[in-house]
Parts: structure tokens; C-alpha cells; sequence
């Protein structure tokens, strides 16, 4: 799909970002939320890159799921630290209120979900993130929760442990109608011989509650071991590509 000038212009265009809010997700991870004069609305999925430039002249760049959904002016990251990274211990560390960055974007229309469409269709949503996959599927659920009549959610995420699990208070709130299934760094074998997996292929089963329902709609979010892992089971769940919509993203 080709998209509108107008968007490839905004997507092109650096804005600044100052730093309003931070919000710890993990030991080594948070969440950060810059106002962004003139920001163009953006969907649930989608990515946006990042510059940091040092007084020498020196600049780095990074690309980062949008945490958040559209609200005016407003984008947010999370980001969780790497080994020897000099820019997500920057923002993960000693970033401040009131920093500045540039941000570029919306980016990456291929993995979004539109609220209004797919309400329409009433599908329900097969969430599966591994690492930080799972940000832009919470990005997702966000605006489920901003519509009249939520659909149907599953969600099916892979951390490296408990203390590396990320939107814990949101995930496990109280009244929270998302099924949550969470699998730890503890590789499943299936059977005798198998490949050894991250997911177990029964997590990939549909609630109860979806009996009846119009086919589900996956989103998958992770490496690429992660992806093409689950991209299989869903091929031999039935899953059709028009029903899988695939973004390969860090841990």
C-alpha cells in the first residue's frame, strides 16, 4: 500500500521530544514519555526512531515500538537495557525530566492494528511477544481498552525470567479481562527428540470463550528464533498469512 504524501513528509521530518514521565517496568527497564510538538497520529504497532547527538556532533540512532497509543503530542518508548549499550543505558539510566532528544515517525505500517477496522470484524486478538516484542502488543491492548466494546484478547509472552518481565502491574491487575500466559527462559521439549522451544504449542490454544467466534487475528513480536518458531505452529494451526501479521524485534 502506498502511503499518502503527507505521511512520507512527516515521516521524514526530526521533531523534538522533551522527556515529561518515566515509569520503571523492570530493574533494568522503563518506560519513557516525551511531548512532541506536532506529532502525527499514529496506530498501535508502529515503531519510531530516535537520535541522540552528543555537544561534539556525535549521534546515534535507534529504532523503538511506540508504547503507547495515539494521544496527542505525546510518544512513548520502552526500553530495556542491553550489554554495553551506549544509547538504552542513556535512557534507561541517566536520561532527566526535561531532556531533549529528536524523534522521527510514525514508522512501519505493515504490524499495526486499527481499532475501528477490526472491530468491526469482531475477530479476536493471539497476542505472542518475546523480550521487547511485547511492547507494541501492549501498545495494542492499550487501544482495546480505549474502545466502547473490547474484543477478545489472549496474550502469550516469553521473558528471560520473573525480574525481566516487563508491564507486570498492567498484566496483572486486578479485573483485567486479558488472558495472560507467560513462559520463562526454561526451553520446552515437546517429546522425546523434539526441537527444543520457547513456547509450548498448547499455549497457542484459543480460550473457551472463542468457540463460535470469527477467526482470530495473531500478532507475532520477537527474534527471529521466536518468530519463525510461532510463524510454524500457527502455519499448522491453520493460520493463514492473512491472519498473521509478523514484526522481528530485539529481546
Amino acid at each position: 500500500m502506498t502511503e499518502p504524501a503527507h505521511v512520507k513528509a512527516a515521516q521524514a521530518t526530526w521533531h523534538t521530544g522533551i522527556l515529561i514521565s518515566t515509569r520503571r517496568q523492570s530493574r533494568h527497564a522503563r518506560t519513557l514519555t516525551f511531548r512532541v510538538p506536532g506529532w502525527t497520529p499514529h496506530l498501535p504497532g508502529q515503531n519510531v526512531e530516535i537520535r541522540l547527538t552528543a555537544p561534539g556532533g556525535y549521534s546515534a540512532r535507534r529504532l523503538y515500538a511506540l508504547a503507547e497509543p495515539y494521544s496527542p503530542d505525546r510518544v512513548a518508548i520502552t526500553v530495556d537495557l542491553l550489554p554495553h549499550g551506549e544509547v538504552s543505558s542513556y535512557l534507561v539510566h541517566t536520561m532527566r525530566l526535561g531532556d531533549e532528544l529528536d524523534v522521527r515517525g510514525p514508522l512501519d505500517a505493515g504490524f499495526s492494528w486499527d481499532p475501528e477496522h477490526h472491530r468491526s470484524t469482531r475477530r479476536p486478538l493471539l497476542l505472542l511477544g518475546a523480550g521487547t516484542g511485547v511492547v507494541p502488543l501492549m501498545s495494542i491492548l492499550r487501544a482495546r481498552d480505549r474502545t466502547s466494546d473490547r474484543l477478545q484478547a489472549l496474550l502469550v509472552y516469553w521473558a528471560r525470567d520473573a525480574a525481566s518481565r516487563l508491564y507486570r502491574t498492567d498484566l496483572d491487575a486486578p479485573g483485567t479481562d486479558v488472558e495472560v500466559r507467560m513462559r520463562y527462559d526454561s526451553p520446552v521439549r515437546a517429546t522425546p527428540g523434539s526441537t527444543v522451544r520457547l513456547i509450548d504449542p498448547d499455549d497457542l490454544r484459543e480460550p473457551a470463550a472463542w468457540q463460535g467466534r470469527a477467526d482470530p487475528i495473531a500478532y507475532v513480536s520477537g527474534p527471529d528464533r521466536f518468530v519463525d518458531e510461532i510463524s510454524a505452529m500457527l502455519l499448522d494451526r491453520g493460520y493463514g498469512d492473512e491472519r498473521v501479521n509478523l514484526q522481528r524485534f530485539g529481546l
